[in-house]
C-alpha cells in the first residue's frame, strides 16, 4: 500500500511539473512527457500487472488535467503500462538503448491511438498535430529520459549496459 501511494504521489508531482513548467526543454513546440516516461520505466521494472494499474491511474490524472475525452488517456496508458511490463520480461531492461526504444515505440502507439480516437469521436483533423508536436515530443522524451535515468543510476553505483 505504501509503495502504491509513493507511485501515485510521484505521478501527481510529475503531472504538476508538466502542467506548471510546460516547456521544460523547448524543441519545435515539443516538451518532455514525464508521465509517459515514468509509466514505461516503472512498468518495465515492476511488471505488466502493476504497469496496467499505474497506467490507468496516470491516465485518469491526465484526463482530469487536460480537456480530452474522459477515459481516453486511461485506456491508452493502461495498455502502454501492460505492454511495457511484458516487453521487460523478454529484453534487457538495464540497457538505456532498449529503454529508449521501448519508450519511443509505446509512446508512438499511444499518440497514434489517441489521435485516432480524437479523429473518429470528435471529428477534428489532428494528424497535423501528431506530426508537428507529438512525434518531436516522443523523440525528445525517448532520448532524454533514459539518459537522465542512466546518469542517476550510475551516480548511485548501478551497472549500466550500453
Amino acid at each position: 500500500m505504501i509503495r502504491w501511494l509513493r507511485l501515485i504521489l510521484v505521478a501527481l508531482l510529475l503531472a504538476a511539473i508538466e502542467g506548471t513548467i510546460g516547456l521544460i526543454v523547448p524543441w519545435e513546440g515539443a516538451r518532455l512527457d514525464l508521465l509517459l516516461a515514468f509509466l514505461v520505466l516503472t512498468a518495465m521494472d515492476r511488471g505488466p500487472k502493476e504497469g496496467v494499474w499505474l497506467g490507468f491511474i496516470i491516465g485518469i490524472v491526465r484526463d482530469l488535467n487536460q480537456p480530452a475525452l474522459l477515459g481516453m488517456n486511461s485506456l491508452s496508458l493502461g495498455a502502454i503500462g501492460y505492454c511495457a511490463g511484458r516487453f521487460a520480461d523478454s529484453v534487457d531492461r538495464n540497457s538505456w538503448k532498449v529503454q529508449a526504444l521501448i519508450l519511443l515505440v509505446l509512446g508512438l502507439f499511444s499518440r497514434v491511438f489517441e489521435t485516432f480516437l480524437i479523429q473518429v469521436l470528435q471529428g477534428h483533423s489532428t494528424w497535423d498535430w501528431l506530426w508537428r508536436y507529438e512525434i518531436p515530443a516522443l523523440l525528445l522524451t525517448a532520448v532524454t529520459i533514459p539518459l537522465i535515468v542512466m546518469t542517476w543510476k550510475t551516480s548511485r553505483g548501478y551497472q549500466i549496459k550500453g
